[in-house]
């Protein structure tokens, strides 16, 4: 019995996990932020609990821009790992379609691997994504065929790649739902992580240039150019802008082990008289403060505190037993939670419980639930130990065999018998005794 009910446990919990995945999100308009309407899109997640905190025109289709350069920076940090050291010479062929921002690579130019990811990924010049390409594809028609590859592979099902810069085409599309799933694989692999969060990088002098410094071209993390829009918890990934795409941002920010990926793609700004605000940045700003400080891991169960009391029987024990939450559970919710707005449901796995029972036995679970959204299932288990009574065996075995169906079976068959015995049997003999008479 225990153990059908640990396994019935146990498929809840899966359920419940499942549930909050799909269940829990919390709409733009609740958010106090910049005005989302500065922007085409924007996307707030966090990560390690699953939850959309934002969310406002996901599935749009948009220009992508520089955040190309995420797939870019993925497949080449993927297709160059062991490499970084090698010498490679610019070619005319490499540098020749680049256009936009570039650092102005010479033909025949010496660069290593490494100084072409960081200029590329990190400052984000464009002649430098074009010498990646080259270098992992052969050919820059080849390697943009490879990102439509793995585009579809990660389910990027609305997303068109036709250069790996993200200078505009009008083909090129993307949405911030394909953004985001990019950007989570893009977080999973630390050499790419490790290039777009550094902030300054400097290329050794060659034969044809002398050194270069350059900064991390996303202003949540550099403050070469303005400190206006820093962020302390930013850890990368992408920024730039297009004319016909306008300002873009997919960042990723860390604290107290918590990750954040906030996207907002085709955002405008102010004129310089009326203060110059690039609203990708700002927005970005906003939102991962509303998720830094405005949520947070809140204690919704504590494994010391009683949730309910349940009956026992078969027990001399009077009143009934305490149950409590297997472990303490916290959840990612609003830091100015009114506890009136979780609703606490307990079921058993039999009522009443039967002893014996011993502290920390397994008797049923308890869900959370926040605003009609499933946050938690946890076990209840036993706070007490409850004896058993012999005497309340006893009966109970006696009640539970007299209410088997096969002891009123034999009843029946055993009243049968006794009929027969003492009825049909007398009157079968009363029978036989006439016929003898009637002959003699």
């Amino acid at each position: 019995m225990k153990r059908a009910a640990t396994r019935f446990l146990s498929v809840l919990c899966l359920l419940s996990v499942l549930a909050v995945s799909l269940t829990f999100s919390v709409s733009a308009e609740s958010a106090t932020v910049a005005d989302l309407s500065r922007a085409n899109a924007v996307y707030l997640y966090q990560i390690e609990n699953d939850r959309v905190l934002i969310s406002q025109n996901t599935d749009r289709p948009i220009f992508p821009a520089s955040t190309v350069k995420i797939m870019t920076g993925l497949l080449a940090v993927e297709a160059l790992q062991g490499r970084y050291a090698e010498t490679v010479t610019v070619t005319q062929e490499m540098v020749n379609a680049a256009s936009g921002f570039r650092m102005y690579l010479n033909p025949g130019e010496n660069v290593t691997v490494e100084q072409m990811l960081y200029a590329g990924l990190c400052a984000g010049y464009n002649d430098a994504c074009m010498v990646l390409a080259c270098l992992v594809a052969g050919s820059v028609d080849a390697f943009v065929a490879q990102m439509n590859v793995r585009a579809a592979e990660l389910g990027m099902t609305s997303t068109v790649y036709t250069n790996p810069t993200g200078m505009h085409h009008d083909r090129m599309m993307t949405t911030a739902d394909d953004l985001a799933k990019l950007a989570l694989v893009a977080m999973e692999n630390e050499a790419y992580m490790e290039i777009v969060s550094t902030v300054k990088y400097t290329m050794a002098a060659n034969g044809l240039a002398p050194s270069r410094t350059f900064y991390n071209r996303n202003f949540l993390l550099a403050r070469n150019v303005t400190a206006r829009y820093y962020h302390g918890a930013a850890t990368g990934m992408n920024a730039g802008t297009t004319t016909e795409g306008g300002y873009c941002i997919v960042a990723t920010a860390e604290e107290e082990g918590l990750r954040y990926l906030c996207i907002v793609m085709g955002a405008d700004e102010d004129s310089a008289e009326m203060g110059g605000t690039v609203y990708s940045y700002q927005i970005a700003n906003d939102l991962l403060d509303f998720a830094l400080y405005s949520h947070g891991m809140v204690k919704i169960l504590a494994k010391d505190t009683v949730i309910s009391r349940a009956e026992v029987s078969l027990s001399d024990r009077q009143g009934d037993v305490a149950l409590v939450p297997r472990e303490d559970v916290s959840a990612y919710l609003p830091t100015d939670l009114d506890e009136d707005e979780l609703e606490y449901r307990v079921m058993l796995t039999e009522e009443p419980l039967k002893a014996p029972l011993s502290v920390g036995d397994t008797v049923g679970f308890v869900t959370v639930t926040h605003r009609g959204s499933l946050i938690a299932t946890v076990e209840l288990c036993v706070a007490e130990d409850v004896e058993q009574s012999a005497f309340l065996v006893a009966l109970d075995r006696i009640s539970a065999f007299t209410a088997d169906r096969f002891f009123w079976l034999s009843c029946g068959y055993a009243a049968v018998f006794l009929l027969g015995y003492f009825v049909l049997l007398p009157y079968l003999r009363k029978r036989k005794n006439r016929k003898r008479a009637k002959y003699f």
